[in-house]
């Protein structure tokens, strides 16, 4: 008998926890967006006017759910996990949070990695049922300053009058050695 009080008590706890758990999931980036290299998803002029971070790609992600599975007040703050490859295959991983959504519970995530990397996957630890998260748009900074080298016509000149003048300054001092 008290085996069977026992399998009741955990499974009444069980229950109470279930009832009481608000239902949250992860949320998996659209698969028909990965993988990308942004190309496609460039922002508009408004959308990436303040982006001037040379050599550097800013991705713009939100996660958005209109169902009636949404706690009230949103789910606190969310934490975006992107995932990349960069110009030597590695991957490559980012995080983002957002903890202050709008008024239709859509969530935003900025995360910026070099030039050249390539979006193979991205999640959320939290969302609904009806949750959806997107690549909103990408902006690209501008490219990086090209510092271009001295041409060696130039370079050949310079070597060679402080060669000689260092020769010159070595042979003026052997002369004025005494004997």
């Amino acid at each position: 008998m008290n085996k069977f009080r026992r399998l009741a008590g955990v499974l009444g706890a069980i229950a109470i926890l279930a009832l009481a758990a608000t239902p949250v999931f992860a949320t998996d980036i659209k698969p028909s967006q990965v993988p990308t290299d942004g190309t496609g998803f460039e922002g508009s002029t408004d959308e990436c006017s303040t982006y001037n971070t040379e050599g550097m790609t800013q991705w713009h992600f939100i996660l958005n759910d209109h169902g009636a599975d949404v706690p009230t007040g949103g789910w606190g703050t969310v934490t975006l996990t992107a995932t990349f490859t960069d110009q030597n295959g590695d991957t490559q991983t980012r995080t983002a949070t957002d903890s202050s959504p709008t008024d239709h519970y859509i969530y935003s995530f900025f995360v910026e990695t070099p030039e050249g990397w390539t979006l193979v996957d991205a999640s959320t630890d939290k969302g609904g049922v009806d949750a959806e998260l997107l690549l909103s748009h990408v902006c690209f900074g501008p490219p990086p300053p090209v510092v271009s080298e001295a041409p060696a016509a130039i370079l050949l000149p310079i070597v060679a009058v402080v060669g000689f003048g260092l020769f010159l300054l070595r042979g003026r001092r052997a002369a004025a050695m005494p004997a």
